[in-house]
């Protein structure tokens, strides 16, 4: 089975961030335990089952606030699980409360396969729009306890005032307790004030039902033999002290908890790590040249800087080197500076790998915001379990990059006084083609240097010109700004007024390969079908327009226009889970209808030679607040952009059989080369543009490479 075909999805009643889509089957179904670990939560959930991922994305991404109250009915709840009032409760603590309607409240049995096979079963025939509603049981509490803490948060907004509310909650808390303050037994969900009072009494875990009768002379604990805890008190335990206050006169004491922190203890997210070493390789047989070389550099745990002029085959041999590193044993991650290079290479971009989910401007925000707001448990685990790092082309990465970068591993790995935490790096790229957008060349930063020096790998196979000897030639000579006039004199053969419509125009900037693909869209026939993106502003300090134009950093086009036919691009790692990685390039084959909004169907050809079609749905992407990790504002949008023509910079790396280029406009340095050599002969190249002054060579990095010398 190529795609999964049944999903489970959930969504919470307050938080919108709680919605999840599970894949039942397919080639990488979820988990049992991840699966049970999600449902588990203390809080309430509608679950539904779906047969197309399309329907199952919008559902989930639904306004679940406004459901209509009524509760979808299990066919025979009572004969496929554990009644809440039985006694014998499973061993293992993996229940769940379900509210069928026309029933009372029932207990699911997830450690139980048939329970859990039967209720999967029941959900699957259920036809409420949505869903059904469940709260999972916590594991301090028995299912009599359950406090249903989003159905409270839901209720509690439906009251007049703030005001009335605290002296209604005043009331309650003195009357639910009786004579000998145990709870109330029973439990009703009419209004929020008894479900309150019901709750928080019979709410207590058995941690705060110790506080309360250990006596107050009794110190909280120092956290000195195996862990720590706060002295602060939580801010949901306010209730049962208040709750105590009620019937006793005992001072309020602290908290008291401690969890065990050592081995094989719970320690969180600030957990520290296992770093792996680069453990002793085994040389494989069949390598050989500069792939061999590079191999017996990492193997020994040095670093290396490779690179060589455009079409010698740099990514090709990180390729097989990374091949030949994980087939010895090792731990290897392979990362791009953009996703057309990740693409590419195999990998994913460096931001996504080191966690930094708000772009570049993770660079600039504080260092601990970074660790401890940022990054991710999970790419800290990325960072720690990786023995090699692989970059390719990082002549795009600034200076301020790389030692940003630098810094974290350090931190991560805590090795802060090793260059990138111990990591055996392998950076590949050319700085005569493409500079950074903004700061320096990377060769520039401290931790550049005391890593690689003056020191790397050049390659000089040209592989992608091998057929034409003229333009390669040519290309060399221009790389370092020694060009002559025949030079210029054989350019000027390659002009042309009309390219082939096989052929992919190169731009320098951005708007003129937007105006050339809105020109390519007008001209095919039949509909054309607009998307318009959905702006989410959750600041104060930011106007709408304001938000607008930072949003488009994003990729995401305020407007999108789409018709059969359609060439586009892939411009986030959204499609992921579907095998497409950012930067791939697909043809518009139909669209197919969901809940009476037209999408896309696209056919995209990967970076394995195969190919893809994928039933395309709107995507949320998000920039950063100013406190460096929350959101400042959101944009839904089809992950889409049209695909005829593309900037130089979003080109780089690709092989083109045509491409139509130009370089009238050309601003940056190395950008005319790079443009220049992305096809393998002079006949695939079609120049609509050019100006020779334009051709830019940067001195500080030809003085740079004059400097090199080899390993």
């Amino acid at each position: 089975m190529d795609h999964p075909s049944l999903f489970l999805c959930a969504r919470s009643p307050t938080a919108s961030t709680a919605g999840r889509i599970f894949a039942l089957d397919g080639p990488a179904p979820a988990s049992s335990e991840h699966l049970r670990a999600y449902q588990l939560c203390p809080r309430t959930l509608y679950l539904r089952i779906f047969y197309n991922e399309a329907d199952a994305h919008l559902w989930v991404a639904g306004d679940s606030q406004h459901a209509t109250g009524e509760e979808a009915v299990l066919e025979g709840p009572h004969a496929l699980t554990i009644h809440s009032t039985q006694a014998a409760l499973p061993p293992e603590e993996a229940l769940l409360r379900t509210f069928a309607g026309g029933a009372a409240p029932v207990l699911v049995d997830l450690s139980n396969v048939k329970s859990t096979a039967a209720f999967f079963r029941a959900l699957g025939g259920s036809t409420s729009a949505d869903g059904v509603r469940v709260v999972g049981v916590p594991r301090h509490t028995t299912p009599s306890n359950v406090i249903d803490v989003d159905r409270l948060q839901v209720q509690e907004r439906t009251l007049h005032s703030a005001k009335g509310a605290k002296r209604r909650r005043s009331s309650l808390l003195g009357n639910a307790a009786g004579a000998n303050g145990r709870a109330r037994a029973k439990v009703s969900t009419k209004t929020w004030g008894e479900a309150f009072s019901v709750r928080v009494a019979a709410g207590r875990s058995v941690f705060v039902q110790a506080a309360e009768q250990t006596p107050a002379s009794v110190p909280s604990w120092n956290g000195q033999a195996g862990g720590s805890s706060s002295s602060l008190p939580l801010p949901r335990r306010g209730h049962f002290q208040a709750r105590a206050g009620c019937n006793s006169t005992a001072p309020v004491r602290h908290r008291v908890a401690w969890s065990y922190g050592g081995p094989g203890g719970w320690r969180g997210n600030d957990e520290e790590l296992d770093v792996a070493q680069l453990p002793p390789l085994r040389l494989s047989t069949t390598l050989g040249g500069a792939v061999l070389r590079v191999w017996c550099l990492l193997a020994r745990s040095i670093s290396v800087f490779l690179s060589g002029p455009p079409g010698c085959g740099k990514t090709y041999l990180v390729k097989d080197v990374v091949e030949s590193l994980r087939g010895a044993g090792a731990a290897v991650s392979v990362c791009g500076s953009t996703g057309v290079a990740a693409a590419l290479v195999g990998g994913t971009t460096v931001h996504a790998w080191a966690g930094y989910t708000n772009g570049d401007a993770d660079v600039t925000t504080p260092l601990n915001v970074v660790l401890n707001k940022v990054i991710p448990l999970a790419a800290k685990k990325r960072m720690c379990s990786s023995m090699v790092l692989v970059i390719d082309e990082v002549s795009t990465l600034s200076a301020a990059f790389i030692t940003r970068l630098d810094l974290v591993l350090s931190h991560v790995r805590r090795l802060p006084d090793v260059p990138f935490g111990g990591f055996t790096v392998l950076f590949s790229g050319d700085f005569l083609q493409l500079a950074p957008p903004f700061g320096n060349f990377a060769f520039v930063s401290d931790v550049w240097r005391d890593v690689f020096g003056s020191r790397a790998v050049v390659l000089d196979t040209h592989w992608r010109h091998i057929q034409d000897r003229r333009l390669l030639e040519l290309l060399l000579r221009l790389r370092v700004r020694t060009h002559t006039r025949a030079d210029i004199e054989l350019l000027a053969t390659r002009r042309s007024v009309h390219p082939p419509r096989s052929a992919v125009w190169l731009f320098c900037h951005t708007l003129k390969a937007k105006h050339k693909n809105e020109d390519e869209l007008r001209r095919l026939p039949g509909m054309e079908v607009t998307y318009n993106a959905h702006d989410v502003v959750k600041v104060k300090y930011l106007e709408d327009v304001e938000a607008a134009t930072i949003l488009d950093g994003l990729r995401y086009p305020r407007v999108l226009s789409l018709r059969v036919g359609a060439c586009v691009f892939v411009p986030s790692n959204c499609l992921l889970k579907h095998g497409v990685p950012c930067g791939s390039r697909g043809v518009m084959i139909c669209f197919f209808w969901v809940g009476g909004v037209q999408y896309p169907t696209v056919r995209f050809e990967l970076p394995t030679g195969w190919f893809s079609t994928v039933d395309i749905v709107p995507a949320t992407g998000r920039v950063v607040a100013l406190d460096g990790f929350s959101t400042a504002a959101t944009r839904t949008q089809v992950p889409l952009v049209l695909g005829w023509a593309i900037t130089i910079h979003g080109a780089q790396g690709w092989t083109l059989t045509e491409a139509a280029v130009d370089l009238s406009r050309a601003w940056a340095a190395g950008q005319a080369l790079s443009a220049l050599s992305r096809t393998p002969t002079l006949s695939g190249l079609h120049l609509v543009g050019f100006d020779e002054d334009k051709v830019v060579v940067d001195s500080l990095a030809v003085s740079y490479y004059e400097s090199l010398v080899p390993y």
